[in-house]
């Protein structure tokens, strides 16, 4: 079951965050997630699928990563109750700048490429710390 979920859908959250975490945060799903997964998604979430002749799912994921990250979506967003919600007419009459679909899918593909090289960096980097830790407790103890 997969509630009409497809590959390069974007989920967006809609309702939740926190004081110090607003709405709006942003997924892409990607074709290896369909793989051996069963997906579905809440009431809190809202599924976008766009038309791929006129807009690269990947591209529209990193300019609405970006917009989150630098905290727009902040104005776009109520809150009762303690819960934020993000206003949708708001989100969806935001301006997304459109370059011609080669280039849309040009910047998808290198900001996925940094993406990976970062989590890599990220992954190594751990490697070495916890190898650090491990050599300094060695040597406190050995």
């Amino acid at each position: 079951m997969t509630f009409n979920l497809k590959p390069y859908d974007l989920l967006i959250e809609k309702s939740g965050g926190s004081p110090d975490q607003p709405v709006g945060r942003i997924s892409l799903l990607t074709k290896d997630l369909f793989e051996n997964n069963t997906l579905c998604y809440s009431n809190f979430i809202h599924k976008i699928r766009v038309d791929t002749t006129k807009v690269d799912p990947s591209y529209l994921f990193c300019f609405l990563k970006t917009i989150h990250n630098i905290k727009i979506t902040e104005i776009m967003q109520s809150q009762t109750n303690g819960i934020r919600n993000l206003i949708m007419s708001e989100y969806f009459n935001q301006s997304i700048v459109l370059p011609k679909l080669e280039k849309q899918i040009e910047i998808g593909k290198e900001a996925n490429r940094r993406r990976l090289e970062a989590r890599r960096l990220s992954e190594e980097a751990d490697k070495v710390l916890e190898e650090a830790r491990a050599e300094i407790e060695r040597m406190i103890l050995g």
